[in-house]
């Protein structure tokens, strides 16, 4: 039987005073940050100090745009996908590491060895029963692994073990630059290390860039013992080209997205070949979900995804400021895999930004809003996990 998370008026203010701006309802800050860091041709090892922006040749009709997009249009492709700078660090994750404390997690190291280069990566773990299924949580960009446990506490009330990885090149992971290949290697040394440790069932949660990774971590193979039961994706892309393009026409017209799509495609090549942990090898492709979910369904993995209604990453067609966006890139999964029935399969966070939290009860006084209406919508939304934790719609897998 499930049991019930508590959202208390306790609990409200504890995380108000240590969410990142404390009004902020999303999980992480969105002040700027210096361009690239995953949208990058090499994984090269990157000196913390060195933040400008790399340079890429862009298409000759671009040539006038290109200092615009350079500083405006770049900085907000893939929900700011750029590194946190050693220096920024106690502003960004200092008080995320003591809220995971708090939660009783542990800090520890992953090995992530290839056989060129052998580095770790900071994770949090916390263990309700070594017998229990464990929930990976990716994380966003500009966050850590510790900026997780907001989301992680919703797994621990059910009883679920919890892993909060902070991908390579982020602070508390040093010795890589962040790329697409240094990301899955990240990934496959996280299931090896589950797999080492025993554990049978994973689930995978990831956040914008993070619901990347958990779609990534589903889709390719598992060590023989380790069974991967469900999968969130929350508030994330189809691929780096297509969010570049909707990023550049949800903000600056359709007229950019062309353009924006050629810088994503120049800094983010696919087909490039990735020494994974163990020996295995595969290719980049640009974080393309759109077709990693296919191979999730041919898998029968149930996968739930997560939308925010005025996010402008993930948003599609016209916005209006009440009603939000006609449609997102959750959707779209979600139809791949679904069919017709997709829509139970999605759960939108109304009047919500990018990055939200799917249980912070958020007041809106525009709208009329009292902490009451808002402790039910949260609750809504917490029975709306529930009811996919606890319903298989492949009906294949045992349910945990």
């Amino acid at each position: 039987m499930l049991t019930t998370i508590i959202i208390d008026q306790k609990t409200i203010e504890f995380y108000d005073d240590y969410l990142v701006g404390k009004k902020s309802e999303s999980v992480c800050s969105n002040k700027p940050i210096h361009l690239f860091n995953i949208l990058r041709k090499g994984d090269e090892n990157i000196s913390k100090e060195n933040t400008a922006p790399k340079k890429i040749t862009v298409p000759n009709e671009a040539d006038v745009l290109s200092s615009l997009l350079s500083s405006v249009t770049l900085f907000m492709l893939s929900e700011n996908i750029f590194s946190i700078t050693n220096e920024r660090k106690d502003e960004y994750i200092i008080k995320s590491d003591e809220i995971a404390r708090k939660e009783g997690y542990v800090q520890i190291e992953i090995p992530v060895h290839i056989s060129t280069k052998q580095r770790k990566i900071e994770a949090w773990e916390y263990i309700h029963d070594e017998e229990r299924p464990t929930v990976v949580i990716f994380h966003p960009n500009a966050c850590t692994g510790s900026s997780m446990a907001k989301i992680g506490r919703y797994y621990q009330s059910r009883e679920y073990n919890v892993l909060l990885p902070t991908m390579g090149g982020y602070p508390g992971s040093p010795g890589i630059g962040t790329s697409e290949v240094s990301v899955y290697q990240d990934i496959e040394a996280i299931k090896l290390y589950l797999s080492m440790k025993g554990v049978k069932h994973v689930g995978f949660h990831g956040m914008s860039l993070g619901g990347a990774l958990a779609i990534h971590a589903a889709s390719t193979e598992n060590p023989e013992s380790l069974n991967t039961f469900f999968i969130v994706a929350d508030q994330t892309f189809t691929s780096a080209e297509e969010v570049a393009g909707n990023v550049a026409t949800n903000c600056f017209g359709a007229l950019f997205a062309g353009i924006s799509k050629d810088i994503i495609n120049a800094a983010v090549p696919k087909e490039r070949y990735v020494e994974l942990p163990g020996g295995k090898f595969i290719k980049t492709n640009g974080f393309n979900s759109k077709e990693k979910v296919k191979t999730i369904k041919e898998k029968k993995i149930p996968i739930f995804f997560i939308v925010a209604s005025n996010d402008n990453f993930t948003g599609i067609g016209m916005h209006d400021q009440k009603k939000g966006y006609e449609s997102d890139f959750g959707y779209d999964m979600a139809k791949i895999v679904y069919g017709d029935s997709y829509e139970k399969y999605v759960l939108r966070l109304e009047n919500r930004k990018h990055a939200s939290l799917f249980y912070y009860p958020l007041v809106n006084k525009e709208l009329g809003q009292t902490r009451e209406d808002a402790l039910a919508i949260a609750d809504h939304y917490v029975s709306e996990m529930d009811n996919f934790l606890s319903e298989d719609p492949f009906d294949n897998s045992e349910h945990l």
